[in-house]
């Protein structure tokens, strides 16, 4: 695993040790956190469906709602928060489609 570190998106990811470092400090990720948050910066601030999410995460094929998604999502927009400040990195939902990066901006 390398380590992901994209100056356009503000925070330091290190794989290995689920460790994400911002300018307003550093946290350890979940398994599942530090997977979705890799799979979203390997996407380059592309919008990653759901599905690809599900699989890369889970590696499941699932059908219909799953929720458990969302709910990653919303821990992981915390963790963001709480490391890359109050103008720091952003996940966005694309509305039908997914999910998706947004570098740092006022």
């Amino acid at each position: 695993m390398r380590p992901h570190d994209l100056p356009d998106i503000g925070v330091h990811l290190d794989p290995a040790t689920r460790l994400l470092h911002g300018p307003a400090g550093a946290t350890t990720l979940t398994t599942k956190q530090s997977a979705l948050l890799s799979a979203l910066l390997d996407a380059h601030a592309d919008t990653v469906p759901r599905q690809n999410l599900l699989e890369a995460v889970w590696d499941v094929t699932w059908v219909g709602a799953h929720r458990a998604l969302d709910v990653h999502i919303a821990a992981l927009r915390a963790r963001l928060a709480a490391t890359g400040g109050p103008h720091g990195p952003r996940i966005e939902t694309v509305r039908g489609l997914g999910y998706r990066l947004v570098p740092p901006g006022p």
